[in-house]
């Protein structure tokens, strides 16, 4: 069975998504086209170039997100470094190792631009957001590489998915210019959409496959995230932004076009001995017990869903179709 899916933003909590989608896989789902928002645009990414959610969770599990916060020469100047960086480069750490990251990773299924994604002229099997901080847009790559003189063919994968995984401040973000010369700061595509689920099919009236949604949630409605100690600026930077990316997470999503409906909800409560906290998109020190709690909330998530799915019964209700007696079940 074909379906879409997109992926919202959610920072070291990406494997969650995984998780979900490796539930879809065995019910007997296949990702036909994807798109996604920061994490989201990694797991979406890594699924389109053909990766199944089994081989993600191998890759994932081993991840040393503290890599991600790459450190130059002046991060090694401590505070005081930081902020130098901040002020010269308008971010604290490179996303130099997450692109190697992830150029390896796509290299390895032979995907290196959007041409290698390319469904048919115009439409790609995949779709990232960013942020265009400069013109203060949203962007959607690799159609909206045209504003900066690149071909979406021609776009790289690796770079779309880093800038929309740039969180602004913690990231240096890319710098693309247009066709006038003018110098565009691209970040996370979360500050502006961190959950663009219309992306795949437009609200179509009659879509003839489902789009699924995966988004992470304070389901609990409870709040076990200890106390930041805010000691400096950088600190104070950190965990705004982190609290900003968070309350993307809980935004109320419209039951009237039924995308509340087809959204798979991935609660950011995990268990880990017993314990229980809100795990953060930046919690960059994320332990290997945090992140498998983290996948199985994912996984507990889907199979909850997927009890009581029904496409054609979502179709009638919200895009008009007539219900198929002989579907009616599937």
């Amino acid at each position: 069975m074909l379906c879409n899916g997109v992926f919202s933003g959610g920072g070291v909590r990406g494997i969650g998504h995984v998780g979900a989608a490796s539930v879809f896989e065995k019910k007997g789902y296949k990702f036909y086209r994807l798109a996604g928002t920061s994490a989201g645009a990694i797991v979406s990414a890594l699924l389109a170039a053909g990766y199944t959610s089994g081989e993600l969770y191998q890759i994932m599990k081993k991840v040393d997100y503290k890599c991600f916060c790459q450190e130059k020469l002046l991060n090694k100047l401590g505070l005081i470094g930081d902020m130098l960086s901040l002020v010269v480069y308008y971010g604290i750490y490179h996303t130099d190792y997450f692109q190697e990251w992830i150029e390896t990773l796509l290299k390895s299924k032979n995907v290196y631009t959007f041409s290698d994604l390319k469904i048919t002229e115009g439409v790609y099997k995949l779709q990232v957001t960013a942020c265009d901080v400069s013109s203060q847009r949203l962007l959607i790559f690799p159609q909206d590489s045209v504003l900066f003189g690149i071909k979406p063919d021609s776009m790289r994968v690796s770079e779309a998915v880093k800038m929309s995984m740039s969180i602004p401040l913690f990231y240096i973000p890319a710098i693309l210019k247009d066709a006038k010369g003018k110098a565009h700061y691209i970040a996370d595509g979360g500050l502006l959409s961190n959950y663009p689920v219309y992306l795949v099919d437009r609200y179509m009236d009659s879509p003839k496959i489902p789009t699924f949604g995966f988004k992470f949630i304070n389901l609990d409605g409870i709040y076990t995230k200890s106390r930041n100690v805010v000691d400096n600026i950088v600190e104070y930077c950190k965990f705004t932004l982190e609290t900003m990316l968070g309350a993307q997470d809980n935004i109320h999503i419209s039951k009237s076009s039924g995308d509340f409906e087809r959204t798979v909800f991935t609660s950011v409560n995990i268990n880990v001995n017993g314990k229980i906290k809100t795990l953060g998109a930046a919690n960059f020190d994320i332990t290997a017990e945090e992140s498998e709690a983290m996948y199985q909330n994912g996984v507990i998530a889907a199979n909850n869903f997927l009890k009581n799915w029904n496409f054609n019964e979502w179709k009638q209700k919200y895009r008009n179709c007539k219900l198929s007696l002989t579907n009616a079940g599937k």
